[in-house]
């Protein structure tokens, strides 16, 4: 997997950035159809829409700053395109850590697709992105909520469970001959620590709101 574009543009430091809308919002800007269309289900609607919008709002935020911009760094094709994305980056996860400091999740109180999207670089970055895309101003685990968040989402059913840091390993060390041409895979980082506890819990929240929670992964 390569970066879809060759050079990193510098990211808004905070929840200013306004990018542009995706087409998955437009049914939110009209009026929204309920049931008995009184007043309480019309502003449940409306407070639906909003929250859509913020989801897709924060999950191309996500995308292109922190999905695609960990790998703008490991294929940076000059130094300054790999300092750009390196910057942005780490802005990006600055963003991020404080908004997780005061909030369980990223969007509401319970998981949405935003924090899918984030997980899934982050259950990655020390075993593979600080050090075999040079992303290395920080540790995944030497940021407190960044961590505590991560840790959080590995122990409920359907993420951790579905881990394995052996093979993540060995594709990223062992495809990427251009970067690591003996292939030798590390050793660690020690995983242990992602059971430990996390604490998040006396945020609020909860993870699947009213529904029911997948069954653990054998």
């Amino acid at each position: 997997m390569t970066p879809t574009t060759p050079e990193a543009s510098p990211c808004p430091r905070l929840s200013t950035s306004r990018p542009r809308r995706s087409s998955q919002t437009t049914s939110c800007r009209s009026k929204p159809t309920c049931p008995r269309n009184g007043p309480h289900s019309i502003a449940a609607a409306h407070r639906t829409c909003a929250r859509r919008e913020e989801i897709v709002e924060v999950s191309e935020l996500i995308f292109g700053d922190i999905n695609n911009g960990v790998y703008k760094c490991g294929f940076a094709s000059s130094q300054t395109a790999y300092e750009d994305a390196y910057d942005t980056l780490f802005a990006r996860l600055d963003w991020l850590e404080e908004r997780l400091t005061t909030r369980r999740f990223l969007v509401g109180d319970t998981i949405t697709q935003a924090d899918i999207r984030l997980w899934t670089t982050l259950v990655r970055f020390d075993a593979v992105y600080h050090n075999h895309f040079k992303c290395n101003r920080n540790k995944l685990i030497e940021m407190p909520a960044l961590w505590g968040y991560a840790r959080d989402l590995f122990q409920t059913p359907g993420f951790g469970d579905t881990i394995d840091f052996d093979n993540i390993k060995a594709h990223y060390y062992g495809v990427h001959t251009g970067l690591n041409p003996n292939r030798i895979i590390p050793k660690g980082p020690r995983i242990e620590q992602w059971w430990t506890p996390h604490g998040r819990e006396a945020i609020g929240g909860r993870p699947f709101g009213n529904g029911t929670p997948p069954t653990p992964a054998a």
